[in-house]
């Protein structure tokens, strides 16, 4: 259905446009999630499907946020659940960077350290009073996901630590019209 959308945005408007552009991203990120049965994939296949999403909402939210990339080759290689980034810069975007007057940024990092990975999403948004991080960590620590603003990144904790053990996950930073940081702790395991 995308690559049809995809096609005739392309016939009705004579090539190449923003709505063929989202509607391709969008094709080759469910794609990924579709087709892909792993349940641990590569960082480097992680960072894809997020680059697709980030392609979708810079057309979406056009000079509204730059991304900056620090993720070096050696992190790449490393083996991480699916859907992590994601959820983590799409939370960027819609609690930090929109209400924005001026242009924000997400920086998404790695390294290795000792025996773990650490992967940070830094935005320069709105960030959280000390009462929202404070419900959001409460929330992170509940067995049971509770609706909240935060839902994604909640959900992503979770699945972080039933999968490699409760010593990982998610530790979150936030400083009122400062800026959030997100960080990523997952074990050092390399692809095959």
């Amino acid at each position: 259905t995308l690559e049809t959308i995809n096609w005739t945005a392309i016939e009705l408007l004579g090539g190449r446009n923003e709505i063929s552009q989202m509607a391709s991203a969008l094709s080759r990120m469910l794609r990924m999630t579709l087709e892909n049965s792993d349940t641990v994939v590569p960082i480097s296949t992680e960072m894809q499907h997020c680059m697709y999403y980030l392609e979708i909402q810079e057309k979406r939210y056009e000079d509204k946020f730059d991304v900056d990339w620090q993720i070096p080759p050696e992190v790449k290689e490393c083996k991480i659940i699916r859907i992590v980034m994601q959820p983590l810069v799409e939370n960027a975007i819609y609690h930090g960077i929109k209400p924005l007057t001026n242009k924000g940024l997400i920086t998404i990092s790695g390294r290795i350290v000792g025996e773990t990975v650490e992967l940070v999403v830094t935005d320069n948004g709105l960030g959280m009073t000390e009462e929202e991080l404070r419900s959001l960590r409460a929330n992170m620590q509940s067995d049971i996901i509770k609706e909240s603003r935060h839902i994604g990144v909640t959900n992503v904790d979770q699945r972080l630590k039933l999968y490699f053990g409760e010593e990982y996950g998610l530790t979150v930073e936030s400083q009122e019209r400062i800026g959030t940081t997100i960080r990523v702790r997952i074990p050092r395991i390399y692809t095959a």
